[in-house]
């Protein structure tokens, strides 16, 4: 009985872990090569557009892939991890309704998923690295600098939980500003390419992170003004987070 109490008290401690690793292990049930479909597409795509764009562009169509590579691999963790976010409570309704549990550890487990994802899109980008013939040192060294984006997610991720709650018009609407996001980041086309109106790129509140971790994952250095503007959106967002927990007794009502 003491070790059954025991038990289950370490399960709960342990809870957004093993609900993390759980929800990314279900998406791939009863498929032949799992986890690797996480993978592939974003291996295909990096493989078959860079090429293709950097023809396009009339670039070196090998440099233009690694850039392509790097940028992608940011993107699809900062998609996936949004838009995971607002199905978080809805989707945990069962346990938030009928458990006790505190609401971070429903961030937890959305962190791990995450993480767990991040994992074998790194993977592929460290093979698209080495088929291209350039060097993974950069790429594993600016694992150092994905921890402030994390970070960064993570105070997001707690806000965009919320607000698909209490405002279910807030799902599409945010969607949506996902998908224009995509098309104002710097994924596929450079920040040059926009000339005088550059600093319109400045406004996006991904590309302090996107163009520090690229530059450095293709062995530059990152910019001062990005690292800058990285500690002034996550103090923004933990400001959000702070407001926003006043807020929280309403999630239960609302679901």
């Amino acid at each position: 009985m003491i070790l059954s109490n025991s038990k289950s008290e370490n399960m709960i401690k342990h809870f957004g872990v093993l609900h993390g690793l759980n929800a990314f292990r279900s998406r791939y049930k009863r498929t032949v090569i799992g986890r690797i479909w996480e993978a592939s597409n974003y291996l295909i795509f990096v493989l078959i557009m860079g090429p293709l764009f950097g023809t396009i562009f009339k670039t070196d169509y090998i440099e233009f892939t690694y850039y392509l590579a790097n940028g992608l691999l940011v993107w699809n963790v900062v998609n996936k991890y949004l838009n995971d976010a607002l199905g978080l409570y809805v989707s945990s309704s069962g346990y938030i309704l009928n458990t006790t549990l505190s609401y971070e550890h429903y961030s937890v487990s959305l962190l791990v998923s995450t993480l767990s994802a991040f994992s074998v899109y790194f993977v592929a980008c460290c093979f698209v690295t080495l088929f291209l013939g350039k060097s993974i040192e950069s790429t594993i060294y600016s694992l150092l600098f994905w921890i402030p984006l994390f970070f960064y997610l993570y105070l997001l991720s707690k806000i965009f939980a919320l607000l698909a709650v209490l405002y279910r018009d807030c799902v599409p609407l945010l969607n949506s500003l996902l998908s224009g996001l995509a098309f104002f980041t710097p994924i596929i086309w450079h920040k040059e390419y926009l000339g005088d109106a550059q600093w319109v790129v400045n406004y996006n509140p991904i590309y302090p992170f996107l163009d520090t971790i690229r530059a450095v994952s293709m062995g530059g250095s990152p910019e001062w003004i990005n690292i800058i503007s990285q500690f002034y959106l996550i103090i923004s967002a933990l400001i959000l987070v702070i407001i926003s927990e006043r807020f929280k007794h309403l999630v239960a009502k609302y679901l």
